[in-house]
């Protein structure tokens, strides 16, 4: 997806059902589920499409399944993975698989 930038918001340039903007899916992964539903609820509500877990191990299980991740918000402190190490496992599976995870749209 290309991007564009007008008045200092990122304005997405594909198409989802009826002609309507494509949702940007976000994967928010927090061990906290009071945090996992604010983040969510946060950014439902500016029309992300959003998936959540709680672990960074079901973030890799989700994002082997789910191709179409514009962006990842996780928490840093979790338990069995950091949110630095999952960031790393995705950077390293996108090398070996030629499939890189970007942002959908560009924030200015």
């Amino acid at each position: 997806m290309s991007s564009t930038a007008r008045g200092g918001r990122g304005i997405c340039s594909g198409v989802g059902v009826a002609g309507e903007p494509a949702a940007i899916h976000v994967l928010a992964v927090d061990d906290s589920s009071v945090d996992r539903a604010l983040i969510a609820g946060l950014l439902r509500s500016s029309k992300y499409r959003v998936t959540a877990v709680d672990s960074g191990k079901k973030a890799l299980e989700l994002l082997g399944m789910e191709p179409n991740v514009n962006m990842i918000i996780t928490d840093y402190w979790m338990p069995e993975m950091t949110g630095y190490e999952l960031l790393k496992r995705v950077k390293m599976f996108g090398r070996r698989s030629g499939r890189f995870l970007s942002e959908a749209c560009e924030a200015i």
